[in-house]
C-alpha cells in the first residue's frame, strides 16, 4: 500500500461522498446488513451507537444502540438527517482532519476491487457531542460498506465511547491494510500529513520523520542538525530512536524502510 498526502478537503468535495445517481436495483439496507445490525451491540466493552447511511439519498436511514445518552439527538433527529450534517457534533478542531479523513477514506476504497475493500478497514478517533453536549473521546469504524456497481451505497458506522481508555489523545485516522502478505497499520495525526507506519511498539514523531528523510538523501548528523536548528547530540539520539522503532541496523536498511513506508518528496 502506497502512503498517501492527506489534504485538507474542500467543501464541495467533502459534500460529493455523500451524493451520487441513484441506481436501479437497489438492495434495501435491512437486507445488505441484517447480520452486522444483529451484532452489532454484542462485541462493545464500551458504550455505543450505530447508524446506516444511504450514500444516494444522503440520509440516515437507521439509528440504534445508545444514541440517547452518546449524542445529544433523538432517533427522530438522527433518521433523515443527512450524514454529513453528523459533523455539527465534532469539536471545531477535529471537523477539518474527520472531513478530510472520509475524503480520503471514499477515494482510496473506490479504486480498490471488491475483495480488496473486504480486506481493508478504517477507524477515527476524534471528539463528539455527549447528551450534555460536552466533548468526549470516541472511535468511528465501518464494520460494512455495501456497494452496488462498484459505486457505494450503503455505510454501517458504529461509534464507541473511548473517553475512559484514553489520555492526551489526538483526532486521527488508522487504516488497516491486509492485502499484503504482511499486515499494515497505517495512522495519521492531521488533515495535511502522510499516512506513517503504526507497525512498531512506538509511533515515529514528525521530528523524527524529518531526520529519516535527511538521512536517506545521505546528510550527515552534523548537516542535519544545521538544518533542523538542533544540535548534533539530540540528531544522534534521534538516530538510535528511529533504529529502534524501525528495527533497522544500519542507514541501507533505513532507506529500504523509508522507502516502503514514507514519502520521501
Amino acid at each position: 500500500m502506497q502512503t498517501k498526502l492527506i489534504a485538507a478537503a474542500k467543501q464541495g468535495q467533502f459534500d460529493n461522498v455523500f451524493t451520487s445517481e441513484v441506481i436501479k436495483g437497489q438492495k434495501d439496507w435491512e437486507v445488505a446488513f441484517s447480520d452486522v445490525i444483529n451484532c452489532a451491540n454484542r462485541f462493545s466493552f464500551t458504550k455505543s451507537f450505530w447508524y446506516i447511511g444511504d450514500f444516494f439519498t444522503s440520509k440516515i436511514v437507521k439509528v440504534g444502540g445508545s444514541f440517547e445518552t452518546e449524542s445529544p439527538l433523538s432517533k427522530t433527529d438522527w433518521e433523515g438527517m443527512a450524514p454529513c450534517d453528523i459533523g455539527k457534533l465534532f469539536h471545531p478542531d477535529d471537523l477539518p482532519k474527520m472531513e478530510a479523513f472520509l475524503v480520503f477514506m471514499a477515494t482510496f476504497l473506490s479504486k480498490k476491487t471488491a475483495k480488496q475493500r473486504s480486506n481493508i478497514k478504517f477507524s477515527k478517533l476524534f471528539r463528539m457531542q455527549n447528551k450534555n453536549k460536552s466533548f468526549t473521546w470516541r472511535l468511528m469504524e465501518f464494520p460494512e460498506i455495501y456497494y452496488e456497481n462498484n459505486m457505494p451505497r450503503y455505510v454501517f458506522c458504529k461509534i464507541s465511547n473511548y473517553e475512559h481508555m484514553l489520555s492526551n489523545s489526538k483526532c486521527t485516522m488508522y487504516v488497516l491494510d491486509t492485502n499484503t502478505k504482511k499486515e499494515t497499520l497505517y495512522y495519521c495525526e492531521n488533515s495535511e500529513v502522510v499516512l506513517q507506519p503504526f507497525v512498531y511498539d512506538k509511533q515515529l514523531s514528525d521530528r523524527e520523520i524529518q531526520v529519516i528523510k535527511l538521512l536517506c538523501k545521505g546528510l550527515l548528523s552534523k548537516e542535519i542538525a544545521e538544518i533542523l536548528k538542533i544540535s548534533k547530540n539530540t540528531v544522534e539520539n534521534h538516530k538510535q530512536n528511529i533504529f529502534v522503532k524501525t528495527k533497522t541496523k544500519k542507514i541501507t536498511d533505513l532507506v529500504m524502510f523509508a522507502n516502503n513506508y514514507l514519502n520521501l518528496n
